[in-house]
């Protein structure tokens, strides 16, 4: 049995990375990760077992960020500019800290498990706005369909940005506070106060 070896498992990991950002997952070939790595194919599979796991190990970590941000931030909080600005914040640094596994999930991941990823991230916006944000609309715009196309809004808008990010962190962080403001501060509450 190989003795495994710590370098070289991080070497076909960060070469996979590099695959799966350059290339998208389904064009990705365990050839092609060998060869960036410095090793051949049939050393992959003494770490992984496969292009599948490859991936996984690659993005589990950014998709439990993601959960996380998903459930726990700004949880309960009443839509505030304190709030809003949290939840920006958190945002972009769950990109910034995770931006490679972030750019293979919204871009790279045709052909795998998680090439839906988009439309998941969307229903748990959508089923946490229904438990946060539909209470504070006004009778008459109570409306799975006006969530639904809200959620889509802002996760379309999330992607849209980090897919332009070209390195200069305080200009994504401000982009990110602007959008999050023009598109959830002046939600108002059932009584008809703006909620600030």
């Amino acid at each position: 049995m190989q003795i495994q070896k710590e370098e070289v498992r991080n070497s076909i990991v960060e070469a996979a990375k590099e695959e799966f950002l350059r290339n998208g997952y389904r064009r990705t070939s365990m050839r092609a990760i060998a060869e960036r790595a410095g090793i051949t194919p049939g050393n992959i599979y003494a770490y992984f077992r496969g292009k599948a796991d490859l991936l996984d190990v690659i993005t589990r970590p950014t998709l439990a960020e993601l959960n996380r941000l998903i459930s726990e931030v700004s949880k309960g909080a009443q839509i505030s500019k304190p709030t809003i600005l949290e939840m920006a914040e958190e945002i972009t640094s769950v990109f910034l800290n995770n931006r490679t596994q972030f750019l293979i999930l919204i871009n790279g991941c045709a052909g795998s498990k998680y090439e839906h990823i988009r439309e998941r991230i969307c229903s748990c916006a959508i089923t946490r706005m229904e438990g946060e944000l539909m209470p504070l609309l006004p009778v008459d715009m109570q409306s799975k369909s006006l969530l639904e196309m809200m959620a889509n809004a802002l996760i379309s808008g999330f992607f849209y940005l980090f897919g332009q990010y070209d390195g200069n962190e305080e200009k994504l962080r401000k982009t990110m506070r602007d959008f999050m403001m023009i598109t959830l501060y002046h939600i108002r509450t059932p009584d008809g106060e703006e909620t600030r």
